[in-house]
Parts: structure tokens; sequence; C-alpha cells
């Protein structure tokens, strides 16, 4: 998917389950700068600590309550 010029990966915790090494090889492999994610009812992160593992990520889009936060904001629009 494209948004706003960024190559978006669609992470969806309820069709793709949990997040996990498989997620950040897709996001890698397929040259991907975004990324969407979406918790599933059994699955919601607890925090973004995953975002190290994706490099060049420059969008980011997440529709989840947090307790930590803080890795968003190491996200750089070019």
């Amino acid at each position: 998917m494209n948004v706003r010029g960024y190559r978006v990966l669609q992470w969806d915790g309820g069709f793709d389950c949990l997040w996990s090494s498989s997620g950040g090889a897709r996001y890698r492999g397929e040259g991907f700068d975004g990324l969407s994610l979406t918790p599933g009812t059994d699955w919601m992160p607890g925090d973004l600590e995953f975002l190290d593992d994706l490099p060049g990520l420059r969008y980011l889009d997440v529709s989840a309550k947090l307790s930590n936060d803080l890795e968003a904001f190491r996200v750089r629009h070019a």
C-alpha cells in the first residue's frame, strides 16, 4: 500500500497474527519504509521496541493504546 509516497506494510493482528520476526523479515525483504499496525483481539503490542528492527522506517500508523510509545518518536520522515 502506498501512503503519501511511502511504501507501507499493513499488519493486522487479527488477520496476520502477532508481530514476530516474520513481520520484520517481510518488511525488510519487500522494501517497505512504512508500517500500519492494527492489533487483534488476541494481540496488543505492549510497546514498540520492535521498530528498532525495521531499517529505514519513515512512516508509522498504530491503532492501539500503548503503555510505552517512546519508540514511535524515533521514526524520521524524509
